[in-house]
C-alpha cells in the first residue's frame, strides 16, 4: 500500500532517502478514518484547506470557488488509507471485478472503489464485455491446471476513471505530499552552519 503511494505521487526518490519502508506503512496505517493529518516518519503532513492553498499551484485550481476548495479538503479528511491509494491509483488498475469467493484484500479493494464512486471521486461503469473476457481468462485457467479458480467467476467487472473532483482532490493530496517533502530535502541538503573557530587550543 506504502509502495502505491509512492509511485503514484511521483515521490519515490525523497520517501526512500528520507524513510525507511516500515515508516512508510507506519504512517500510511495511522490515516486512519481522516487523512486531515498524518505523520509518516519524522514528516508530519496537513491536508487543511489552508494547507491545500498554500502548497498547490494557484493556476491549478483557478476554476475553483472557495466552497469547491473546502469540499476538497472536506473529502480528502474522509479518505481511509485503503481509499487514498485506490484514487491514487486509478487509471493504472486492471481487471477490476466483484468475484463469487473474494480475497480480503478484493473486498477491501471493492468497497473503496464503490466509496470513491458514492463521494463522486470516480466514475464506476460496469462492462459486461470486460466481464466476459476475465471469466474467459478464468476458466481456461481452470482447464490448464485442472483445479476450480479459489475465487470463483466474476460477478461484475467494471472501470474506474477519475471525476472532475476526483481530479482535483487528488492533485491537491499529490501537491501537499510533494511540497512536505521537497521542505524534508531542503531541510536535510541544507549545509550546516559553521562552527566558530575557539581561540584557545
Amino acid at each position: 500500500m506504502a509502495v502505491a503511494i509512492a509511485v503514484a505521487v511521483g515521490l519515490v526518490a525523497p520517501l526512500l532517502v528520507f524513510l525507511k519502508y516500515d515508516d512508510i506503512a507506519y504512517g500510511i496505517g495511522q490515516l486512519g478514518d481522516r487523512l486531515s493529518k498524518a505523520q509518516i516518519g519524522s514528516v508530519s503532513l496537513e491536508f487543511s484547506a489552508g494547507s491545500i492553498q498554500k502548497n498547490v499551484r494557484s493556476d491549478l485550481f483557478q476554476h475553483l470557488h472557495g466552497a469547491d476548495k473546502m469540499a476538497i479538503a472536506q473529502d480528502i479528511s474522509a479518505l481511509r488509507p485503503d481509499t487514498v491509494v485506490r484514487l491514487l491509483s486509478v487509471g493504472a488498475l486492471d481487471k477490476t471485478c466483484d468475484f463469487e469467493l473474494p480475497t480480503v484484500d478484493m473486498v477491501d479493494n471493492y468497497a473503496a472503489d464503490i466509496f470513491l464512486h458514492q463521494r463522486n471521486l470516480v466514475h464506476m461503469d460496469f462492462d459486461d464485455a470486460k466481464r466476459n473476457a476475465v471469466l474467459t481468462e478464468v476458466k481456461a485457467r481452470e482447464h490448464a491446471s485442472g483445479k476450480k479458480s479459489d475465487i470463483g467467476y466474476p460477478l461484475r467487472c467494471y472501470n474506474l476513471a477519475l471525476t472532475p473532483h476526483g481530479m482535483d482532490v487528488k492533485t491537491a493530496i499529490i501537491y501537499v505530499f510533494g511540497a512536505t517533502f521537497a521542505d524534508k530535502a531542503e531541510m536535510h541538503s541544507a549545509p550546516a552552519a559553521e562552527k566558530p573557530h575557539n581561540a584557545k587550543r
